[in-house]
């Protein structure tokens, strides 16, 4: 008993003993998990992705790579977090229908977010209207009494066949953009409702861009109809309009020091 009773104290101290260390490493890495926090919602995404990384190589756990995901994409920076996104996508084979529908939704929105970026950071090149050339002015008339009768037909009648096919192809795009506004309300009141009842704070900005979005989608929706439609009726009356013929006369006018020509026709 005496033998056998000091192994007994080495082994209950060193239990304590690594109790001890294991609750400092949680407490440290609580604290690096606030610090990280607190610097990507202070616009700080460089210092706090950098600790989420730190944190990643100490404890090899995939849920930092999605942090950091989160990280860039709460401070726009859609290009990193798609990047994250995908590489917390691609090393977690084994993930759920839930956790992967949710994956898809971050890298979706952060990617139309990025070409609404785009578009803005690189509008279309204005081109350049290029003056006309002169006209060489023409020498003076000679003394001519003739009289000139030529009829003019207007280009023939269009049938507005394009003018339609562009407007059925505006509305198609109106009705797309109507349909995704209203798909991304579905979700934004199923967030609510979730959020009502157990509130998080990722989910809060997801659902915030939802209901974004999907105002734009109806309002980009209500113009695509608006000119869809107005291009369907001028194309629909340019099918109606009937072809007319002109009648131009010219008429010399020469005189002492002048000169000059006289035009009458019938429209």
């Amino acid at each position: 008993m005496q033998i056998s009773t000091p192994l007994a104290v080495l082994v209950l101290l060193g239990a304590l003993s690594s109790r001890a260390e294991a609750a400092k490493k949680a407490t440290g890495r609580e604290a690096l998990e606030k610090s990280a926090r607190k610097a990507c919602m202070m616009g700080d995404y460089q210092k706090g992705t950098d600790i989420l990384s730190d944190l990643f190589i100490d404890t090899n756990e995939l849920v930092y790579v999605y942090n950091q995901g989160r990280c860039y994409e709460q401070n726009h920076r859609w290009e990193e977090a798609i990047d994250r996104f995908l590489e917390y996508q691609r090393k977690s084979p084994g993930m759920s229908e839930k956790e992967k529908s949710e994956i898809v939704q971050h890298i979706v929105e952060c990617r139309s977010h990025l070409l609404a970026q785009t578009a803005i950071a690189n509008p279309p090149l204005a081109v350049p209207v290029v003056p006309a050339s002169p006209v060489p002015a023409a020498e003076p008339p000679t003394a001519v009494a003739v009289q000139v009768a030529a009829p003019v037909t207007t280009p023939e009648r269009s049938d507005g066949v394009g003018l339609r096919i562009s407007g059925l192809a505006v509305v198609g795009v109106g009705i797309a953009a109507i349909a995704t506004g209203a798909i991304l309300a579905a979700k934004t009141r199923t967030l609510t409702g979730e959020l009502n009842s157990n509130y998080n704070r990722d989910k809060a900005a997801t659902r915030d861009s939802y209901e974004t979005w999907g105002w734009i989608s109806y309002g980009l929706g209500a113009a695509a109809l608006a000119a869809g439609s107005t291009l369907c009726i001028l194309g629909w009356r340019a099918g109606k309009a009937e072809p007319t013929v002109s009648t131009v006369s010219v008429f010399p006018i020469l005189g002492p020091g002048t000169g000059g020509l006289v035009m009458r026709g019938a429209y």
